[in-house]
């Protein structure tokens, strides 16, 4: 059990107790059954995707916060599957999760967790090139040009994400004229975050 959970990656792994430990059997029992059924938990909600799914759309439109907070962080992780990004946008998610980002009544954390699910679920792949529709454009420009950096930031990585390599989506949105309105509004950030999104934004027209 110990050299199993030696293997897993650091930032999952539980705090391992030393060998020497007069508990450590016991230590080490408890945790490899809390990984058991963890696994197992995650297994049978993978098994039935559809459903966590609309669970998680319907979530997106709930007046509240940790809520939405909670289906957006999920979905974050979960549309990094192409197959599950697919489902998504067959069960009309997308609308949803784009109309998150769009909401300026959200909080802006929750505007960022909604822009990066959204880049995460394209993340240049030509297959949903089409998804760079007007509206879902105007929500990532929309949340651009503020004072919120790790906004910004999240709205870059959805733009470059969406456009790179996808010369229809650059077309939809006069990309460079765009880009240079909002560029200004940068310069009010700490220098650390303009430059990133400078760079993150130069590597968007790549």
């Amino acid at each position: 059990m110990y050299r199993t959970y030696e293997r897993i990656p650091a930032k999952e792994r539980p705090e391992l107790p030393e060998r020497g430990d007069p508990n450590f059997k016991v230590v080490m029992r408890e945790l490899w059954d809390r990984r058991q059924k963890e696994l197992k938990a995650a297994m049978e909600r993978m098994a039935d995707v559809p459903t966590v799914l609309e669970e998680l759309i319907k979530d997106l439109s709930s007046k509240k916060e940790d809520e939405r907070i909670q289906a957006l962080e999920e979905l974050a992780y979960l549309l990094s599957d192409i197959d599950v990004a697919r489902d998504f946008y067959v069960l009309k998610g997308w609308g949803a999760l784009v109309g998150s980002a769009a909401d300026l009544g959200n909080s802006p954390s929750s505007r960022a967790l909604a822009l990066e699910a959204m880049g995460t679920a394209v993340r240049n792949n030509s297959e949903f090139y089409g998804w760079a529709d007007e509206g879902t454009m105007r929500a990532i420009l929309e949340n651009l040009g503020g004072d919120d950096a790790s906004l910004a930031v999240k709205g870059v990585y959805g733009l470059g994400s969406m456009i790179r390599g996808n010369e229809m989506g650059r077309k939809k949105t006069k990309l460079k004229g765009v880009l240079g309105k909002i560029r200004k509004g940068w310069s009010q950030l700490d220098v650390e975050y303009r430059q990133e999104l400078e760079k993150l934004a130069d590597e968007a027209l790549l």
